[in-house]
C-alpha cells in the first residue's frame, strides 16, 4: 500500500515537471522559432517610449504604430502601417519603401558580430548579438546591436533591434538633441508583450 502511494505520487510529480518542462520548451522554441526575420502581420501594433533631450527642453512621448493592409509595389509585397510607412521582409533582411520609389535596408538578421551594415546614409558597426528578454522580460529574442561612427570618442548613434521587434532600443547623439527610444509594447499575430 505504501509503495502504491509513493508511485502515485512520483507520477504526479513527474507528470508536473513533464507538463511545466513542456510549456517551457514551447515558449521558448515559441519566441524565437522565426529567428532571423522580424514578423510582420494585418494588425501587429507597436507602442515606442520617445525622450528628446534638447536646447528647447526636454520631451517625453509615446509613439504608436499598427499594421493596416498589404500593398504591391513594383511588384514587391509590402506591410503598410497606418503612419503610412511601408516595410518587407526578404532573406533574414527588412526593407522600408520610401515614397520616392526608392528603398532602404532597415535591419539585417544575416550579420555576424565585426561586420557593417548600411542605413541610409550611416555605416554601422555590428557590435553584439545576443538572445535576451525584452519587453518586460515576456520574449526571448534575437538582439542586434548596431553604432556608427565615433565622433570625438563618443559613439553618435546606437541601435539594437530584435527578431520580431524590429527596433527595440535607439539612442542618437546629435548637434542639438539627443533621442532615446525604446519599445514598451508589442501585440504580435494577437498576442501582447510588455505592457503600456
Amino acid at each position: 500500500m505504501r509503495s502504491l502511494y509513493f508511485n502515485a505520487i512520483l507520477l504526479l510529480c513527474l507528470f508536473m515537471f513533464l507538463n511545466n518542462c513542456d510549456g517551457f520548451l514551447n515558449q521558448n522554441e515559441d519566441e524565437i522559432s522565426d529567428n532571423g526575420i522580424v514578423s510582420l502581420n494585418i494588425g501587429n501594433s507597436y507602442i515606442w517610449s520617445v525622450d528628446i533631450q534638447g536646447v528647447s527642453g526636454f520631451l517625453h512621448d509615446y509613439y504608436t504604430d499598427t499594421i493596416v493592409t498589404t500593398v504591391k509595389i513594383n511588384g514587391k509585397k509590402y506591410y503598410k502601417y497606418k503612419g503610412g510607412n511601408c516595410l518587407r521582409e526578404e532573406d533574414e533582411k527588412v526593407y522600408f519603401y520610401y515614397i520616392d520609389n526608392t528603398e532602404l535596408l532597415l535591419y539585417d538578421f544575416s550579420v555576424n558580430v565585426g561586420d557593417t551594415t548600411t542605413y541610409g546614409s550611416y555605416v554601422f558597426i555590428v557590435e553584439s548579438i545576443d538572445y535576451e528578454t525584452v519587453l518586460d522580460d515576456t520574449a526571448v529574442q534575437k538582439v542586434i546591436t548596431v553604432s556608427d561612427e565615433k565622433f570625438n570618442n563618443e559613439v553618435v548613434n546606437i541601435r539594437r533591434y530584435a527578431t520580431k521587434f524590429g527596433l527595440v532600443g535607439l539612442v542618437e547623439y546629435g548637434k542639438m538633441d539627443t533621442v532615446y527610444s525604446y519599445i514598451v509594447c508589442a501585440n504580435i499575430k494577437g498576442k501582447q508583450y510588455g505592457s503600456f
